[in-house]
């Protein structure tokens, strides 16, 4: 869901800004899944291919897309083009690992170095460890 907009202004290449029709003081909530891409790619884009979003990685920020294999992995490595501060990692790969016994004991063996989603039964096995969450 979208704020109500009665107007939106571009106020230099870094602002913009969004007037609502009535007060929206969860505006910035349902801002927070809207992605910007560039007008060309969203002219081109078929309405109908919603999954296109998905395969066709397109945007701005501090890593970018390296490899995708479904339900394995994500690998994206630092943006050297990124205007923004600087980040910890040069690389990074995330894994779904849905089954939180697989996922804490991977995390408490170094296999990953994070997770988040420890059940609260595997909080004082995950704390034994030092290892972050």
């Amino acid at each position: 869901m979208v704020p109500d907009y009665k107007e939106i202004k571009i106020v230099d290449d870094y602002t913009v800004r969004f007037i609502t029709k009535a007060p929206t003081p969860e505006a910035l909530y349902m801002l927070e899944n809207i992605s910007i891409v560039p007008p060309k790619y969203f002219q081109e884009w078929d309405k109908k291919d919603y999954a296109h979003l998905t395969r066709n990685m397109v945007g701005t920020g501090p890593y970018k897309f390296v490899e995708w294999v479904k339900d394995d992995h994500i690998t994206l490595v630092f943006n050297k083009e990124w205007w923004g501060k600087k980040v910890d990692f040069e690389r990074v790969i995330l894994r779904p690992i849905p089954e939180n016994a697989t996922r804490v004991a991977a995390l408490i063996t170094g296999e990953i170095d994070a997770c988040w989603g420890v059940s609260i039964p595997d909080i004082p096995a995950w704390k034994r460890t030092k290892t972050p969450m």
